[in-house]
């Protein structure tokens, strides 16, 4: 996995095409907000889940196929549940 040191740069550059999907955990809203909006309206499918206890957030964002494979994966992995 490529790691580019800033999670809203991962999610910006799925935006605008150049990674297929970026996921991230226990990741600060404020870190990724922007980023998640930016994704979204670029047509990225975004999967988030906010730990109540830390305020944190679990992110899956990329192209529809890639996003839900990166979903079920971490799914069935026991990783990641949406």
């Amino acid at each position: 996995a490529l790691r580019l040191g800033s999670a809203a740069v991962n999610i910006c550059y799925t935006a605008c095409g150049r990674l297929h999907g970026a996921y991230g955990f226990n990741a600060q809203l404020w870190d990724i907000a922007g980023g998640l909006a930016i994704a979204s309206q670029a047509g990225c499918k975004v999967y988030t889940r906010i730990n109540p206890k830390t305020f944190t957030v679990d992110y899956i964002v990329g192209a529809p196929t890639v996003a839900t494979e990166l979903n079920l994966f971490f799914k069935d992995e026991g990783v990641y549940n949406e």
